[in-house]
């Protein structure tokens, strides 16, 4: 509105500036009228906003950077994102607090009011191979090189993190010793049944290794879970055993505990484009520890 309101002043016609700004043309000549300074309200009796005005742009920003990363925000990430920005502001709100995220009026107004076209989510494999073509893999080198041109990231400041899955119990039948000339050879398989636990694994340019991060299908961290694990590692637990959103905080938290980035240190950390990694929580704790995160393409792996 004060955008719009600042072109009628510059000389553009109400109608015009109505119809580029998504505004109905009686309500911008309206407060073209009677608020000549923008000092408008931001309530209209019971019904107020969320938020004000910076926080929206706060919001937009957010967004427009992560879309220029090329990850992209859908509905359902970006109301979560909306919710936890509410709760971090410490402001009240009519938001779900049960499901945490923002309702759907209030995304399409967001849509609306910044004229912002949020993608729709996709199966993960179609998405992911949607993903890997050679406009997005070219459109994330570009902006790897203008990073890097930037802020003269040195090799041993560009990390990669990725994360696997790996079960419990063996899942290959070894070769076994058998006298030669034998045309049967029996081995009983174990009856132990495996659990899959996920570890995220991270590096720099110059070989130098996070220690690892694992992830248990638990509701409890068990100490014997790190029991022979190589030194320094972490571990967390949820009820799938993926990383999710506050699993990804907590690798975080190992991350910067052991790379101990800086303002003369600052660090550049290449990660896939899961949803978990979209969360403003996770945002802000990269820029307040000076790590500028950047997403690769899905399937890009490396």
């Amino acid at each position: 509105m004060i955008e719009a309101l600042n072109k009628v002043k510059q000389g553009d016609s109400v109608n015009a500036t109505a119809k580029r700004f998504n505004i109905p043309e009686a309500t911008l000549r309206r407060y073209a009228k009677n608020y000549p300074n923008n000092n408008f309200p931001t309530s209209t009796g019971r019904f107020k906003t969320t938020f004000s005005e910076d926080q929206f742009l706060n919001l937009k920003k957010y967004v427009e950077d992560v879309d220029r990363r090329a990850f992209g925000v859908t509905r359902e990430q970006f109301a979560r994102i909306a919710f936890d920005y509410a709760e971090s502001l410490n402001i009240p709100h009519r938001f779900n607090k049960d499901k945490k995220r923002a309702g759907k009026d209030f995304v399409q107004a967001f849509m609306t009011k910044f004229n912002f076209s949020l993608r729709k989510p996709e199966a993960t494999s179609a998405a992911r191979l949607a993903a890997f073509n050679k406009n997005n893999v070219e459109s994330f080198f570009d902006l790897y090189k203008e990073i890097l041109a930037n802020k003269k990231f040195e090799p041993q400041q560009i990390y990669n993190i990725d994360e696997t899955s790996c079960s419990t119990v063996p899942t290959k039948t070894p070769n076994v010793l058998s006298p030669t000339g034998n045309r049967r050879v029996v081995k009983v398989p174990s009856g132990e049944r495996g659990v899959n636990v996920s570890v995220a694994c991270c590096f720099n340019a110059t070989g130098h290794y996070v220690p690892p991060f694992f992830i248990y299908p638990r509701v409890r961290m068990q100490s014997h879970f790190l029991a022979n694990a190589p030194t320094g590692s972490g571990a967390a637990c949820n009820e799938s055993g993926w990383m999710k959103s506050e699993t990804f905080v907590q690798w975080l938290e190992h991350f910067v505990k052991h790379v101990r980035p800086s303002n003369s240190n600052q660090i550049l950390l290449l990660m896939d484009n899961h949803s978990s990694h979209v969360t403003l929580q996770a945002v802000n704790m990269c820029r307040e520890n000076y790590i500028s995160a950047t997403y690769k393409p899905s399937y890009a792996a490396t």
